[in-house]
């Protein structure tokens, strides 16, 4: 449930659309205290976000390239085929991970294997050109640098080992004063055996005439390593979306996640298990709980070239145990392309289907299509 290599933290948002302040006069739509508790959520998310401090260590890490040059800076992290380094001269620098010859560094990294091990400690000098020294509290390793999957600092204070990113996008149509926007975010945040994220989507769309529609979604996943290709995780999410018969929606629960696949330019992961549904049913008091089986796969894939271009995709089940037949699904698709440093332009699709919505009339399946620009740090 993860997305190695950049700052992301495994809690999870899988998709959602946030209402503004005030509805469009003239829209009939009104906020509920569902909507606006998820909206002051995800404000102040993206508000610790952008605002935090970073500290910085000395720039005194050593990247060789095959080709013989030699740049020295900060390691901020290896992911997606790309090793980020933040120099004093240059600011910070993309390198393809098939350029890369050595890599030296006083401070202390995770280093993890294409195969699911994990290393962790200084980087010296390899004894052979293509290869990773690894310097840990009692032993020392040497691995192929082709075989690495990810590099992350460990050493840093909590906002170094913060890394994410936020996308947004607007459109306005004059003939019929519709406007739309779409707003996503996530965070994740590294330790030796633990990754945490909180990802979130968010569109609104209102027209002059017609009633304004709005979906969110708040999501918080954790995960711990058991094995080299496998975890526990703890998941919760917040949602909201009317138009499909509910104000708010809490998930809670966990589960087992399995990597089938994992290499320095993607990665296909499996996950099982239960959670806990308790939804608020919209213009009602009612709230009905269920237990749901959870199952669903995550993948990514990157590619290196320019302009450098990243697809994921992420699909989950939810199957009602206590109060069948009842099936949700949710779809995240996003293509995006980093068009000059740490900005990129992106396509995003959401689809959220519901075999039986909590109320009569409500729409079972909800779909929006947006392009955005965003920024990663």
């Amino acid at each position: 449930m993860w997305k190695p290599g950049r700052r992301i933290v495994n809690l999870e948002i899988r998709c959602c659309r946030i209402d503004i302040p005030a509805a469009p006069a003239g829209t009939g739509r009104t906020f509920t205290s569902g909507s606006r508790s998820l909206c002051l959520i995800l404000t102040a998310l993206i508000a610790v976000v952008g605002v935090a401090p970073v500290a910085a260590h000395d720039k005194t890490d050593v990247v060789v390239l095959t080709n013989g040059d030699r740049y020295t800076g900060e390691i901020k992290s290896v992911g997606q085929s790309i090793l980020t380094l933040k120099t004093s001269a240059a600011s910070t620098i993309s390198l393809k991970w098939t350029h890369i010859a050595s890599l030296t560094s006083s401070y202390h990294y995770r280093v993890e294997m294409t195969s699911g091990k994990q290393y962790f400690g200084t980087l010296a000098a390899p004894d052979q050109s293509g290869e990773v020294k690894i310097v840990g509290p009692e032993e020392t390793y040497s691995v192929p640098l082709s075989d690495i999957f990810s590099v992350l600092p460990i050493d840093h204070g909590f906002w170094r080992k913060l890394h994410g990113s936020v996308n947004f996008g607007f459109s306005y149509t004059q003939s019929n004063k519709a406007i739309q926007y779409s707003l996503s975010a996530n965070s994740i945040y590294w330790t030796r055996k633990t990754l945490s994220q909180v990802k979130l989507n968010s569109t609104f769309n209102t027209q002059e005439g017609a009633d304004s529609a709005s979906q969110q979604s708040l999501g918080l996943l954790f995960t711990r390593t058991l094995k080299e290709s496998s975890g526990l995780f703890g998941v919760g999410q917040l949602q909201s979306n009317p138009d499909q018969g509910f104000d708010l929606r809490w998930i809670a629960g966990g589960g087992y996640d399995r990597f089938l696949m994992k290499r320095s330019n993607g990665y296909f992961i499996v996950n099982a298990g239960l959670v806990h549904n308790r939804e608020q049913v919209i213009e009602s008091s009612r709230v009905d709980n269920s237990a749901e089986a959870l199952v669903g796969l995550q993948f990514a894939d990157y590619s290196d070239d320019h302009p450098k271009r990243t697809i994921t995709l992420s699909f989950y089940t939810f199957t009602n145990i206590t109060d069948p037949p009842r099936f949700r699904a949710q779809l995240n698709f996003s293509l995006s392309w980093t068009v000059f440093h740490n900005f990129n332009v992106s396509i995003n699709l959401i689809d959220n289907y519901d075999s039986k919505p909590p109320t009569v009339g409500a729409i079972k399946n909800d779909f929006s299509l947006n392009m955005s620009i965003g920024y990663t740090y």
